[in-house]
């Protein structure tokens, strides 16, 4: 087990990270394999994780935290490292590291606190945060919805709480898109699904299958209204696109048993979001699992083809666990697959200090000395996509070799 060490980000940064970051930041905004798309040197963070509780509603993760027995060391997010009230000290941070863009998140609760009504000091504060980054040359990137859901809001297994995040995107955008021109919608829905309402790790701490359909449609649901809504307000020449979290998947061995355990795996992972994002429906089982939640009208809707796809592939699933062999499809033998596979992927994902770092349009590769882990099975996966873009193999080993030569 690793040793977790606590350490004071500014500190670290002010006592010589900064200048270590500049030299790397260097060499890596300018490969010498020019990328056939504006390439995007960054860095990101998200509201729920880095900004404090002062002048917002209370969120889900509010609720979950607070809740004993649900964060292992009893920490809150009560004050994160208070983006919100020491904005102006980090970005001096980014630019003294010569970071070019800022991908960030937009607190709901700080938008909407208490009902549909508007706060206008949480306008004001993203505004202030946007021109301060402006005045830093910094391009802001701006993730509307990063996890953290007021209270009044409700949850994932209500279909209303789509149309609500699509109002709460339409008043962002009206109010700030004047100085963005980069837009997400909506950050990792699978990692939302799976964790927050089948495994219970996250908020709102639910363990159902049924909860995790019904969350996964009006994710895709809300992803599309968002989009909608975004692209009908922002400025021209704005992009507008969506993140998701992409896990590679292969089969532990040739048997039919772990072959269709593999399939089913990469249609909840990655296809359940992505081929009705693009107009294909919901894969199999997910289209029988789903059919109680969708309206007609709804997979018209979810099929937004975003002007551009955020991929964030954590690591290789390879599927070596028995899980969904068993046609009776039970929510015990799922549970109980899914904690374990989930154990397996964070382990493995950890083994070795592996390195990680933001490319491109916050593509995240997990690499080591020599090597891209998981980089072919990745590139397989998308192939073929017309609407995914990402850094040559070539670009990438140039990459992290300037920041870890070793």
């Amino acid at each position: 087990m690793m040793k977790q060490v606590n350490v004071d980000r500014r500190s670290v940064i002010a006592g010589g990270g900064a200048s270590l970051l500049i030299p790397h930041t260097a060499a890596l905004a300018r490969p010498s394999v020019a990328p056939k798309q504006p390439f995007v040197w960054g860095v990101a963070a998200s509201a729920g994780q880095t900004e404090s509780r002062q002048g917002r509603g209370r969120s889900n993760w509010d609720v979950f935290a607070d809740t004993p027995g649900k964060i292992a060391d009893e920490s809150t997010n009560a004050r994160c490292t208070e983006f919100d009230l020491r904005y102006r000290e980090d970005l001096d941070l980014l630019k003294a590291a010569g970071v070019p863009a800022f991908r960030f998140s937009i607190a709901w609760p700080r938008i909407q606190p208490d009902g549909p009504a508007i706060n206008q000091a949480g306008i004001d504060l993203y505004a202030r945060i946007i021109d301060a980054m402006l005045e830093r040359g910094i391009d802001p990137w701006i993730t509307l919805f990063h996890w953290d859901i007021p209270v009044w809001a409700g949850d994932f297994r209500q279909r209303d709480i789509a149309y609500r995040m699509a109002d709460y995107a339409g008043i962002v955008v009206d109010k700030l898109g004047d100085r963005v021109r980069n837009w997400f919608a909506f950050n990792e829905p699978n990692v939302v699904a799976v964790l927050g309402y089948a495994l219970g790790r996250h908020a709102p701490g639910i363990t159902s299958p049924v909860a995790m359909a019904a969350a996964i449609h009006h994710e895709n649901l809300a992803i599309g209204l968002m989009i909608e809504a975004t692209r009908s307000r922002a400025r021209a020449g704005s992009q507008v696109g969506t993140t998701h979290s992409i896990a590679p998947v292969r089969a532990a061995s040739e048997s039919a048993a772990d072959q269709h355990a593999a399939f089913r795996l990469d249609n909840l992972s990655n296809r359940a979001f992505l081929d009705p994002l693009f107009g294909k429906g919901y894969p199999a089982p997910f289209d029988t699992a789903l059919a109680p939640f969708i309206k007609d009208g709804d997979l018209t809707t979810i099929a937004a083809k975003p002007d551009f796809i955020a991929i964030v592939p954590y690591q290789l699933d390879t599927n070596d666990m028995k899980m969904w062999t068993d046609p009776a499809y039970t929510p015990a033998a799922w549970l109980d697959y899914a904690r374990r596979a989930f154990d397996w992927s964070y382990a493995e994902g950890l083994a070795g200090n592996p390195k990680m770092m933001s490319l491109g349009l916050h593509l995240r590769i997990i690499g080591r000395p020599g090597r891209i882990w998981a980089f072919d099975e990745f590139l397989h996966h998308v192939k073929g996509h017309d609407w995914v873009w990402f850094a040559t193999r070539h670009q990438i080993a140039q990459a992290l070799a300037a920041v870890d030569p070793a």
